[in-house]
């Protein structure tokens, strides 16, 4: 998906809404434990810099040359079928899951002069 989004033209500045909705084929080890879908929903939830400089590298990897460089990209996960973090608190209270869920900004530094050089902060 995000080779297909660098192939687009004009695209300089993009945001993305990562869903983290429950996937139907979760299996758990230990069902009696946990409930799946909260444990599917706190992963697909956790968004980390390292994940928000991959995906800005993967879009501007698909780029032609020729196209306009990505120069900005935010990443905020969704809370997909209603799961966020709130409803984590209610069930996981040691669990810190305070890092899970941070929605992040890249930005290229120096934008026009072809550098690779980026800024990540979270937002």
């Amino acid at each position: 998906m995000y080779k297909i989004l660098g192939t687009l033209p004009r695209l300089q500045s993009i945001v993305l809404g990562l869903d983290n909705a429950i996937s139907p084929g979760h299996i758990i080890r230990e069902p009696h434990l946990i409930d799946p879908g909260i444990l599917d929903a706190l992963v697909n939830s956790a968004v980390d810099e390292k994940l928000a400089i991959a995906i800005f590298r993967a879009i501007s990897a698909a780029k032609p040359e020729r196209l306009l460089p990505l120069e900005r990209l935010e990443v905020h996960p969704n809370g997909g079928h209603g799961w966020n973090i709130c409803h984590f608190r209610t069930y996981w209270t040691d669990v810190a899951v305070l890092n899970a869920g941070h929605s992040w900004l890249v930005e290229r530094m120096f934008p026009g002069l072809g550098s690779d050089a980026l800024s990540v902060n979270q937002i």
